[in-house]
């Protein structure tokens, strides 16, 4: 993402020369964003979010006091160039392994539209809760996701055809950072103990319970405890700025 006179643009730089062009063409100096940048599993398509979060009413941002009013959307484009194709109001897209659909968040849930923009976007998953970190299957079959509640969050995996959603491994803790093995049979994920606010636990590193690491099979739901921090000082989890924190690695033979 460039920044250049006040104007935000995509630019990409492909091997091995890995010389730049822009790859959008916006021209107005108007204070609206781009962001949550995501790549088609093959490579051919880059979504992003165009806009600034809306405050506590609901308001997004609007630096030139446009009176038609400003938004918040998700856009796709080939890394060929084009124009950007609008794929529904909302922020934090994800596009699936096949690069044919987008998965984003609108208001807290969960939608979905074609890469291509061909068909305007429907909710995929009505649910309790605000939704976000949405993390397909390596095959595209599934959708990860962390279900926030308030003092808790869950890890939601829901299956495309069938359209059943289930949560793995539930508790009263916050689970999240979702990641799913390469054959995506099982997901690897974070999680923090039940505390009486989100701040309890970063800030009473001795008082609280420590953070740990589990494992759970994708189908199932069934999970497992696979690492534990020692108590005391560092027993807290720090956040780190990454697409996503955990990964679950190959096997060695």
């Amino acid at each position: 993402v460039s920044y250049a006179r006040g104007v935000r643009n995509l630019w990409i730089a492909e091997g091995p020369e890995y010389k730049a062009r822009q790859l959008t063409a916006y021209t107005a100096d108007d204070g609206q964003e781009i962001a949550d940048l995501a790549w088609s599993g093959e490579g051919s398509t880059v979504a992003y979010t165009r806009g600034g979060s809306a405050n506590g009413k609901g308001e997004y941002p609007n630096p030139l006091s446009n009176s038609s009013g400003v938004t918040q959307s998700v856009f796709a484009i080939p890394v060929t160039g084009g124009e950007p194709r609008f794929i529904g109001n909302g922020e934090s897209p994800a596009i699936s392994p096949d690069g044919k659909t987008v998965v984003y968040i609108g208001k807290g849930q969960i939608w979905w539209a074609p890469a291509d923009g061909g068909k305007p976007a429907q909710q995929l998953i009505h649910a309790r809760g605000s939704a976000e970190e949405l993390r397909w299957s390596p095959d595209g079959s599934k959708l990860a996701f962390t279900s926030l509640r308030g003092d808790h969050s869950f890890i939601g995996v829901y299956t495309l055809a069938s359209k059943e959603l289930h949560f793995l491994d539930p508790s009263v803790d916050r689970d999240s950072s979702a990641a799913w093995s390469a054959d995506g049979s099982r997901i690897v994920f974070r999680r923090i103990a039940a505390a009486r606010s989100f701040y309890d636990h970063p800030v009473r590193q001795t008082a609280t319970e420590p953070w740990s690491i589990r494992v759970a099979d994708a189908k199932s739901g069934e999970g497992r405890e696979v690492w534990k921090a020692d108590p005391g000082t560092g027993s807290a989890v720090r956040e780190m700025t990454a697409a996503n924190p955990t990964f679950l690695g190959r096997r060695r033979p």
